[in-house]
C-alpha cells in the first residue's frame, strides 16, 4: 500500500532531475570571440561572465575518472587580480580541448595567431 506513493515520488524526482539537466545543458554556453571568452549559464537566474584574453593568467583542463567515463572535462580560467577562477565550466571533452588549445594559442601569441609580418621575425 505504501509502495505506490513511493513510486510516485520517485517518478516525480526523476522527471525533475531530467528536466533540470536538460534545461541546464541547453542554457549553458562558452565561446571565444576575438578578444574575450564569454560564459553564460542559467535560464531563470541568468549569469554572464566575460574574460578578456589579455587578462588570462592561467587555464586548466581537468578530467577525473567520472569525466573520462562521461566524455566530459572541466575548464578553469583565471585572470590577474582574481583570487579564484572566473570561469569553471563542464562540457564535452572534445569541445573543451579545442577551446583550451585555441585560448592557449591566442594568449601565448604563437606564430599561427600572429600576423604574417610578425610571425616571420
Amino acid at each position: 500500500m505504501l509502495a505506490l506513493p513511493c513510486w510516485i515520488i520517485a517518478a516525480i524526482a526523476a522527471i525533475a532531475t531530467i528536466g533540470h539537466t536538460a534545461l541546464h545543458c541547453n542554457a549553458t554556453v562558452i565561446y571565444l570571440t576575438g578578444e574575450e571568452i564569454i560564459y553564460e549559464t542559467g535560464i531563470i537566474s541568468h549569469q554572464k561572465v566575460s574574460v578578456p584574453l589579455h587578462m588570462i593568467t592561467d587555464t586548466k583542463l581537468d578530467r577525473e575518472l567520472i569525466d573520462k567515463l562521461l566524455g566530459t572535462a572541466t575548464i578553469r580560467i583565471n585572470t590577474s587580480g582574481g583570487k579564484d577562477y572566473e570561469i569553471v565550466a563542464n562540457f564535452e571533452f572534445d569541445d573543451l580541448n579545442e577551446l583550451y588549445n585555441e585560448i592557449y594559442r591566442l594568449i601565448r601569441k604563437t606564430p599561427t595567431s600572429m600576423p604574417d609580418a610578425e610571425a616571420k621575425k
